[in-house]
């Protein structure tokens, strides 16, 4: 069966596919694989994971998922991405420990990376909020994304956030820190905002 075959199959059926799911990663984690062939494999086994997560998720199959993020053609890269998503959909807790490593994907050229990547941190982010403390900067970056619906996963990504203890701990940081750059601009006028002043 060929893997598009197995995309079709594990979308309607997930299950059905449980049988494949080590082949599917040996081919996502052969090198020498026609690239088309390595995007489809994590297409397929992300619908697999949001069925049985526990198939999918071992060490292996996460890390080659993960890693193919750095390396991958972005034909690969965006279909690793939604995958992820997937995988988090599945069981959030199995990706909560690498929070950070998936943050800094979150400009990566393709917007569907982007966007498929926020969205596993939300995922991720509705059952272990604090896990988002390691990416606001990265997730803040993104409210200026070209693409909307990338800004609309990063900003519930970080009301997420805003709800935690460190989350609060962060924006009152920010606060202080935007409060006390007013006070100086107050207290050191340019030449523009004195002019007239006199």
């Amino acid at each position: 069966m060929t893997a598009k075959l197995f995309v079709t199959l594990a979308q309607s059926e997930p299950l059905v596919v449980l049988p494949a799911v080590d082949d599917l990663a040996g081919r996502l984690a052969d090198e020498d694989e026609f690239y088309y062939v390595r995007a489809r494999c994590p297409e397929a086994l992300g619908y697999v994971a949001v069925k049985a997560p526990e198939t999918v998720t071992d060490p292996d199959t996460l890390a080659d998922l993960r890693i193919g993020l750095e390396f991958d053609e972005p034909e690969v890269k965006e279909k690793l991405a939604k995958a992820l998503a997937y995988v988090a959909l599945g069981d959030a807790s199995r990706l909560r420990h690498q929070v950070s490593s998936l943050a800094e994907h979150l400009d990566d050229d393709s917007e569907l990376v982007r966007y498929h990547l926020c969205t596993t941190l939300v995922v991720v982010g509705c059952e272990h909020a604090a896990k988002l403390t390691s990416a606001p900067e990265a997730l803040r970056e993104r409210l200026g994304d070209e693409n909307p619906y990338v800004q609309g996963r990063a900003a519930e990504a970080l009301g997420l956030l805003a709800g935690t203890d460190e989350g609060v701990k962060s924006d009152l940081c920010l606060l202080r820190s935007t409060s006390q750059t007013a006070t100086r601009r107050r207290s050191y006028p340019t030449e523009y905002s004195s002019v007239g002043d006199e």
